[in-house]
């Protein structure tokens, strides 16, 4: 079976033979350095075609890649071992590909329905499918500091990220319900050919003070206790007061996991972690808010995306 852990942690090994950070990878290969960041963490695996260039470029064989290791010799059964595992990737690859193709067809179906009954429902029905298809989404606007996608054929919009370059106490997010006579239906989603763009708040710019690449250079994603990090340190939260409007609908894609590193003065490390406070509208059908949780207004249960301040 694939140990992305293992995969994960080679590939950062490569990268570091190869002199480059995260960010200066994701550019060569047109991804996010989250993205990297988060092959490196284990948490996903590149796709199959990305997988066969980082080989060429690191100069290794795909299967030490698949294996997470690097081997001088195999015997034949590791390598009968390897290759089932490089079939398996690859197979997995296949049923999301054919995954995609399926629901185009579904929609397509549900079109051609659509038309049939009535032009008007297809109309509604178009407006509804659209606001789950990414290449209907574009790349991200900024309204005041909030990272926006518009979708180009529904009446919506996802909050993606939030930058914040001046941090008072307790600053506040409001996410408008409409920007540019579009609503704010949801935190979170995809654009274009399904780039990921969650609704996380970034304050690298203000926290992060080593240099790029080096060793705290860049931003901390998953569990800060998995890093092994050898200097002391602690975590201090940063809580922000995220508002939330009557036409937030859907909780996508959120990413609490960030940590931005602080070296201070004697060495020590202070990693600053955003969490937020919820205040949502009363008006809003689907969520309520209650002690700065958020809850669905449909089940009362917690929404457990978001990393809450106490």
């Amino acid at each position: 079976m694939l140990d992305q852990v293992k995969v994960g942690s080679f590939l950062r090994t490569l990268r570091k033979e190869k002199g480059m950070t995260q960010e200066e990878l994701a550019e060569r290969f047109g991804v996010s350095s989250r993205s990297v960041s988060r092959w490196e963490n284990g948490n996903t695996m590149p796709d199959l075609v990305l997988l066969v260039e980082l080989a060429d470029y690191y100069g290794v064989d795909i299967r030490e890649i698949i294996d997470g290791e690097r081997k001088t010799e195999k015997s034949e059964d590791e390598q009968k071992e390897t290759l089932l595992r490089v079939v398996d990737y690859a197979d997995r690859e296949k049923k999301k590909a054919l995954n995609k193709k399926k629901a185009v067809i579904f929609i397509c179906c549900g079109l051609i329905a659509a038309l049939i009954i009535s032009l008007a429902s297809v109309f509604c029905f178009l407006r509804s499918v659209a606001d789950d298809v990414s290449f209907l989404y574009s790349a991200e606007t900024s309204a005041g500091g909030l990272a926006l996608c518009e979708n180009k054929f529904s009446n919506t919009c996802f909050a993606g990220a939030y930058t914040c370059d001046e941090y008072p106490k307790n600053c506040e997010i409001t996410v408008p319900d409409k920007v540019g006579g579009k609503r704010v239906t949801q935190f979170g989603g995809y654009y274009g050919r399904g780039v990921p763009a969650p609704f996380l708040i970034s304050v690298a710019d203000i926290y992060i003070n080593d240099t790029k690449g080096g060793k705290y250079g860049g931003v901390y994603y998953g569990n800060i206790e998995e890093f092994n990090i050898t200097d002391e340190y602690t975590v201090e939260d940063l809580p922000f007061i995220l508002n939330i409007g009557k036409n937030i609908k859907t909780v996508e894609y959120v990413e609490m996991d960030a940590y931005y590193p602080h070296v201070n003065e004697n060495g020590s490390v202070t990693f600053y972690h955003p969490v937020v406070w919820i205040n949502c509208s009363e008006e809003n059908k689907h969520f309520y808010s209650e002690d700065g949780k958020l809850y669905n207004r449909k089940t009362g249960e917690l929404i457990t995306e978001f990393d809450y301040a106490e």
